[in-house]
This record gives C-alpha cells, structure tokens and sequence, in this order.
C-alpha cells in the first residue's frame, strides 16, 4: 500500500505553505525534521520495551504530521503500525514495519533535504 502512494504529495505541501505562509515553512520543516528523528527512536525504544500505548501513540503522532506535510508513505506506515501497536499482541508485525518506516522516513527526508533517519 504505501509503495502506491507518492513519496511526497506536492498539491498537500502547497496547501500546507498556503495556508501558514511561506516564512513560517523553515520552522515548521525543522519541526518536522526533529519530529521524524525522535519519533522513530520513540517507536524502537518502545516496541523493545513492549510499551504498546507508546508506540501507538507517537505513531499516530507521525502519522498525523507526515500527513500535514504529503509525506503519504510515512503517514500510512504508520497508520498500520498505529492499529497493529492498539492490538497490543503483535510485536513481530511491527518489528517487520519499522524498517518500511525508516526506508520512506528517509525517502521524504531526502525530498526535504533532511539529515534525518
């Protein structure tokens, strides 16, 4: 599913620079940028500790960020973890999403320019 998805929704982006203007964009970039390297030590940390409320919740964090921004991929990758995480019983199912998380991180981080995970 998220391979379908652009790495990076031009038309969402615009909206997004739009509607909060261009000069707030470099904040709100570095925002998202620190977001998306806390985020997935977050998600690792938490899924070795099995604490399933966490990860579900910074998931769902990312996923509402990454969709701000048209990073779709990031956004559904997520998504899935964040159900799987609410299950709280497949750790393994996870385990096998974090490196799709981190590969499209790094996709949307390239597009941006980032030095991020």
């Amino acid at each position: 599913m998220p391979d379908d998805l652009p790495i990076l929704d031009s038309v969402v982006l615009n909206q997004l620079r739009e509607d909060v203007g261009a000069d707030a964009m470099p904040v709100l970039m570095d925002a998202l940028r620190r977001e998306f390297t806390a985020s997935f030590a977050t998600i690792v940390s938490s899924l070795e500790s099995g604490d399933f409320a966490l990860l579900e919740t910074t998931a769902h964090a990312l996923k509402s960020s990454s969709a701000s921004f048209g990073a779709a991929r990031v956004s559904a990758v997520c998504l899935k973890m964040e159900l799987t995480a609410n299950a709280r019983e497949d750790a393994e199912a996870i385990k096998q999403l974090v490196p799709q998380l981190e590969a499209t991180v790094a996709e949307v981080s390239a597009v941006f320019g980032f030095n991020a995970r």
